[in-house]
């Protein structure tokens, strides 16, 4: 028997066994390293996920802890808005209270009866209560308290003087608001500009406003200010506020602004409370704050 063929099937056989071994080992291959790539794009989708997870809580953290502090912020400023308002309010009060006892002293004044004076009086003197002074009379009173100054704030005459004046009516507010722009003395003018103060009569705005925009004595603006801002007229408003923008005396200022608070102006108030607190403050006023 020839062994030869069956030699060479035998051959081919293993030979063919052998490929086969070796396509199988590859193909194996082929697929772990398919599965390895495969559990590798999944662990990195998962690490990738647990990162976006992992941010995600650290935003949300983050955000809560920014919503806090905006909450706490939002609490302080309310907290200091409410101060605001508290010593605002507070200090409107101060204020009125202050213009209050004014009045009061001022109406006290106006009505204690005339001291005994050195000379003998008149008997129109005597009798202010119930009849008019003469116009002379009336001007010669004006004329002895002028060169006082702001020392006729003390005096009694000063009360006689507006006493008498009242007693005129119109023609009364017309004597003193001609005082006030034609005096050539700076004492006069302001004489003048209290004594329509004490009048209190809303036919005085036009004068006291001009003196307040012209004058170039600083104690007559400042008296002409107080003077509109006491009487609390609405035409005199824009007088104190052009005074309260343009004139570089403090008091004049400090006058403006209050006769704009008494009238509701808050916003006024707000920068007589800065005006009161500045360093433009005298000494004298912040130690009577």
């Amino acid at each position: 028997m020839n062994k030869a063929p069956i030699l060479l099937v035998a051959m081919i056989m293993v030979i063919g066994l052998g490929v086969f071994a070796m396509f199988s080992a590859q193909r194996r291959q082929h697929v772990q390293m398919e599965n390895a790539l495969r559990l590798a794009a999944a662990d990195e989708a998962m690490r990738v996920a647990q990162h976006a997870a992992a941010d995600h809580g650290e935003t949300e953290q983050a955000e809560a802890s920014e919503l806090d502090e905006l909450l706490a912020e939002r609490d302080r400023l309310t907290a200091e808005l409410e101060k605001t308002r508290a010593e605002k309010a507070e200090f409107l009060a101060q204020m009125e209270a202050r213009e209050q006892e004014l009045a009061d002293r001022q109406q006290a004044l106006a009505a204690a009866p005339d001291a005994p004076a050195e000379e003998t009086p008149t008997a129109a003197e005597e009798d202010t209560k119930t009849e008019k002074l003469p116009p002379a009379e009336v001007k010669a009173l004006f004329e002895k308290l002028a060169p006082t100054g702001l020392f006729a704030m003390q005096s009694k005459d000063m009360a006689r003087l507006i006493k008498a004046l009242r007693a005129f009516g119109e023609e009364g507010v017309d004597m003193a608001t001609e005082w006030l722009l034609t005096a050539d003395s700076p004492n006069a003018r302001f004489v003048a500009a209290a004594t329509l103060e004490g009048l209190a009569d809303e036919r005085s705005v036009p004068a006291l406003s001009q003196a307040l925009a012209e004058d170039e004595s600083m104690l007559v603006r400042r008296m002409a200010a107080h003077a509109l801002a006491l009487g609390g007229f609405e035409s005199g408003a824009d007088a104190l506020r052009k005074a309260a923008e343009n004139d570089a005396d403090w008091g004049v200022k400090a006058n403006s602004l209050y006769g704009l608070g008494k009238q509701g102006d808050l916003a006024s108030v707000d920068r007589l409370e800065e005006l009161y607190g500045s360093d433009q403050t005298p000494a004298q006023y912040r130690q009577g704050l």
